[in-house]
């Protein structure tokens, strides 16, 4: 995803327009370290004084209110969810399977195919399936923490980010003998939000060839596992396609596996401060 010289000069501009004439919460600075060492004040400061704001280092708008107002905000047909439909949105090329996963992730789809999609899929994303995965979450955070235990010490950031991998390799149905070729999909999913990163291009076709084989089993052979379920469910005439379920697969590593990692990392944090 590359910009033009000209986008990034009209995004320069957009920048420096909007620090004067937009509301800007200064204390918001994501990633650095006055902010993530004490982020209750920003946010106090947020909720209190500055409900909604444009931020300098995100580039776009930030809403702090109450649940009920932000479900009126996410109501509103003038707003969105695609970052593609942002204007200064890098154009995404779809030439390789690994960029049309990219293309095909919810955060990518228009409002209507957005909301197409969680209704053809929302049976697979049900309670039954996510509690029946209780019995092997426990016993790979118990294993993982015994084999981790250094004298004492456990390096978190490691585990924070094995462990949501696993599980949701086992929630898809993903071969234990195949994590690795599952997990270079993934990194390669998330080294793709990252500028500073190169995706594994080699691993994530891999990745996508297992993602691919599997749901091909489940085509010929349905059950009701997660896999089946997600590709074989028929809501008014219409299922799901191979390339939709192979973006969705997507975003799942990004909202599944990395909002678990920063999640628990920020968590556990906290509890050793306070």
């Amino acid at each position: 995803m590359q910009m033009t010289l000209r986008t990034k000069l009209r995004l320069a501009g957009y920048a420096a327009n909007s620090l004067i004439r937009k509301p800007v919460c200064w204390g918001y600075r994501p990633m650095h370290p006055s902010f993530m060492n004490d982020t209750r004040a920003v946010h106090r400061q947020m909720l209190q004084q500055k409900p909604l704001f444009w931020s300098p280092y995100t580039m776009g708008w930030h809403l702090s209110c109450s649940p009920a107002e932000l479900g009126q905000w996410l109501k509103d047909d003038r707003l969105t969810t695609a970052f593609s439909c942002w204007t200064f949105a890098p154009k995404l090329e779809a030439n390789t399977e690994f960029e049309q996963m990219l293309a095909g992730q919810l955060m990518n789809l228009p409002d209507a195919g957005h909301r197409r999609l969680r209704r053809l899929v929302s049976p697979a994303f049900s309670p039954r399936f996510a509690e029946s995965l209780r019995p092997f979450a426990e016993a790979e955070v118990a294993a993982a923490l015994d084999q981790s235990d250094n004298n004492g010490l456990i390096d978190v950031c490691h585990l924070t980010r094995d462990i949501p991998s696993r599980i949701l390799a086992s929630y898809i149905g993903v071969p234990m003998a195949s994590l690795a070729d599952f997990n270079a999909l993934g990194q390669s999913v998330m080294a793709s939000f990252d500028t500073r990163a190169k995706p594994d291009i080699a691993g994530a076709e891999r990745g996508i060839a297992l993602l691919k084989q599997l749901m091909a089993e489940k085509r010929a052979n349905p059950d009701d596992s997660f896999l089946s379920t997600l590709i074989n469910h028929v809501e008014d005439g219409e299922r799901i396609s191979e390339a939709e379920a192979i973006g969705l697969l997507a975003s799942l590593f990004a909202a599944g596996v990395a909002t678990s990692s920063d999640t628990l990392n920020t968590a556990i944090y906290s509890l050793a401060r306070h």
